[in-house]
């Protein structure tokens, strides 16, 4: 079993002694930027109709993206995709894209 060891008391302990000087600064940056941003709105629905025209080409960016490619699920996505978001045997009811479409 492998196990990972963490000795830090916080994440900003962890920043201090494990990251350089070059890569905190780079976080903090991030950090920054990020408070500055809007708030992210996230919901769990069993019908993905009304989003389906969005979330396909979402897919199919993330999709392009990717180095590794598995099957490209086609336009024939969209029924399916709203079938299999509401059959109840799904095993993560927090992800819609996490259950088998066929």
């Amino acid at each position: 079993m492998t196990r990972l060891c963490i000795d830090y008391a916080s994440f900003d302990d962890y920043m201090q002694h494990a990251l350089n000087s070059a890569t905190r600064r780079k976080l903090r940056k991030k950090f920054e930027a990020t408070a500055r941003a809007s708030a992210l709105e996230m919901s769990i629905t069993n019908d993905a109709t009304s989003v389906i025209a969005h979330v396909y080409p979402l897919y199919l960016q993330v999709y392009e993206r990717s180095k590794l490619h598995f099957e490209k699920l086609g336009r024939r996505l969209k029924s399916e995709f709203v079938t299999t978001a509401s059959h109840p045997r799904r095993e993560k009811k927090s992800s819609i894209l996490s259950s088998p479409l066929n």
